[in-house]
């Protein structure tokens, strides 16, 4: 059973803009050759002076109405793609995933169960569950996270069950000294580190403490990924990267995928599980 895995959940709001500018203008050059001359000169120029206002108050109405319409699309979409309000997560149901374990595999509903302030006294996070808790037999995960600021998930513990009956007991559990926040709100390429100590809980073993570092790397914001519910497109894709920080060469790690409507879509790792990957998006 590897000991080290892990998921978030998250969010990305992407804004789309765009400008345009219109211009128009007329260049006069008329020659005078008598008084009638002048005369239908100057009247050229005021004809010419009040076509210019004419056609600059057009355009400047042109102007006016391509900003307005494309604030209004800019607006239209920041609130379509506004996943900030996803933080912090109402309960309820996340759809259905996939865990992947070796040749075995297992089709499990995740949710939002809601804030819990009892496992670790003074502090407040989020647990997910995924796995049908209510009929043994099956496999399962249930973490604690911290989804309080956007675009900077964390996650304080996690719990694996070959059983999903709760009352059967996990069969590991994972615990950060302080939260591992996955943050992916720079640059693409750019990479956040974070370390933090880590203690592994077994049922029936002395439990292991060690050192855990992590780096995040976004790589996309235009991704593509297959799972079982199908080519989902349009994800932010980051690299997430474990290693021991007393030796940063020996990694290991995987791509996670998530997309403003479905949500978590893809991790390569996950709590004593592989490939986690959507089956069917919450309705």
């Amino acid at each position: 059973m590897k000991t080290f895995r892990f998921m978030m959940t998250v969010f990305l709001m992407v804004f789309l803009t765009a400008a345009l500018t219109l211009a128009c203008g007329d260049d006069d050059d008329p020659s005078t050759s008598s008084g009638q001359a002048d005369d239908d000169a100057a009247d050229d120029d005021a004809d010419d002076d009040a076509d210019d206002d004419v056609n600059d108050d057009v355009n400047d109405d042109v102007d006016d109405d391509v900003d307005d319409d494309v604030d209004d699309d800019v607006d239209d979409d920041a609130d379509d793609d506004d996943f900030e309000s996803f933080f912090p997560p109402e309960p309820g149901s996340l759809g259905v995933y996939r865990l992947n374990a070796g040749n075995d595999h297992w089709d499990v509903p995740a949710v939002i169960v809601g804030e819990d302030s009892d496992t670790f006294p003074g502090e407040t996070y989020t647990v997910m569950e995924f796995g049908d808790f209510d009929t043994p037999g099956n496999a399962g995960a249930i973490l604690w996270a911290d989804f309080t600021t956007p675009y900077k998930p964390g996650i304080k513990a996690m719990e694996a069950y070959s059983d999903t009956t709760k009352g059967e007991g996990w069969d590991i559990r994972e615990v950060f000294d302080d939260v591992l926040y996955m943050d992916f709100s720079g640059e693409i390429n750019e990479t956040d580190t974070v370390e933090t100590g880590l203690t592994i809980y077994f049922p029936d073993d002395e439990p292991i403490s060690l050192d855990q570092a992590m780096d995040t790397t976004l790589i996309s914001l235009d991704a593509s990924t297959e799972v079982p519910y199908g080519t989902v497109d349009n994800c932010i894709q980051v690299l997430a990267e474990f290693y021991d920080p007393m030796e940063p060469n020996s990694r290991w790690g995987g791509d996670f995928y998530f997309h403003g409507e479905y949500g978590f879509v893809e991790a390569a790792v996950f709590p004593s599980y592989d490939v986690v990957e959507l089956v069917s998006p919450a309705e």
